[in-house]
């Protein structure tokens, strides 16, 4: 909010600007170039429709509506007024919505890929993976390690100039982790009857829906996006919903029918493919680093060899 108003009589328009802020009838998008009118606002702008439509029609004038977007071919006949407010215009050159083929309206392209790659590799390259495809928007590592402090963590965003803008990443609550693993061996369910089932991550398999995991958000993110992660969160925690039901596509073809019941916690675990739309691969245990390999073992999860990524007797 401006802490001071301009005077009119010096600069009409950020008069103007100001008054709107200091008098919360609005205040900055994070959409660039928008304004969020608030409720103040919007009723002095009611008022002022109501107002001047009554006369418009008195005239014997009549209201029509017309598409927010334009091709660009109309903007570009007119391309001699274009100079003094191009700047202001948005260009949508693409998208990520397609027309669902049966008819239900607007679905994610299911054509969107994801290229995966891994940090922790002996031949690390994942930085000139991400360089070399041209890669904006990277899901990193889940934690910052404390030696070698960066912001390459979580969900973030890499400028034309290699800036880097964190945008979301998971939190982990460990007193929460470790109250239900006592809680696990207090309630005799620690499974320590089936062979090296105790070192086995399905133990202690716990994710947001136990309160062990939840979701940072940066401020750099847009408030739908952040009102629509809080109603996935909130599904997800409520058990209305979870990404391992209905049909999964693995780029081998379909793994699980839409009708199959949901992936159970140990099915999750022991995942060896991918989704049909990543780019990538499963690396075999062999080409982990030695702290990788370390953790592979002490997590429990199931090693993969190079050729057909069939786990290792």
């Amino acid at each position: 909010m401006a802490k001071e108003v301009t005077k009119r009589s010096e600069n009409y328009s950020q008069w103007y600007n100001d008054l709107a802020l200091k008098a919360d009838l609005a205040e900055q998008s994070p959409v660039r170039g928008c304004m969020v009118i608030k409720p103040y606002g919007y009723a002095i702008w009611e008022k002022m429709q109501q107002a001047l439509d009554k006369m418009f029609k008195e005239t014997g004038a009549v209201n029509a509506y017309f598409p927010l977007f334009i091709p660009k071919s109309f903007f570009s006949r007119e391309a001699e007024h274009v100079a003094g407010f191009a700047k202001e215009c948005a260009v949508v050159t693409h998208h990520r919505l397609m027309n669902d083929p049966d008819g239900n309206g607007i679905v994610v392209d299911p054509e969107a890929k994801i290229y995966l790659t891994w940090s922790c590799l002996k031949d690390e390259y994942w930085r000139e993976y991400i360089r070399d495809n041209g890669l904006r928007v990277v899901s990193g590592p889940d934690l910052i390690k404390p030696k070698n402090a960066d912001n390459e963590y979580g969900l973030y965003t890499i400028g034309e100039n290699g800036e880097i803008t964190n945008i979301a990443f998971p939190v982990w609550k460990w007193g929460k982790y470790y109250e239900l693993i006592v809680q696990k061996i207090l309630n005799d369910a620690w499974d320590t009857e089936t062979e090296n089932a105790k070192d086995m991550a399905i133990n202690y398999w716990w994710g947001m829906s136990s309160g062990v995991i939840d979701i940072y958000q940066c401020d750099t993110i847009p408030y739908s996006t952040v009102k629509m992660v809080s109603l996935l969160r909130k599904a997800i925690t409520d058990d209305s919903f979870s990404p391992f039901d209905g049909e999964l596509r693995s780029q081998e073809g379909i793994i699980k029918e839409a009708l199959s019941p949901r992936l159970s916690s140990e099915e999750i675990i022991n995942m060896d493919w991918l989704n049909d739309n990543v780019v990538g691969s499963i690396p075999s245990f062999d080409e982990l680093t030695e702290t990788a390999q370390k953790t592979v073992k002490a997590n429990g999860l199931p090693i993969m060899k190079s050729e057909g990524m069939k786990k290792e007797e």
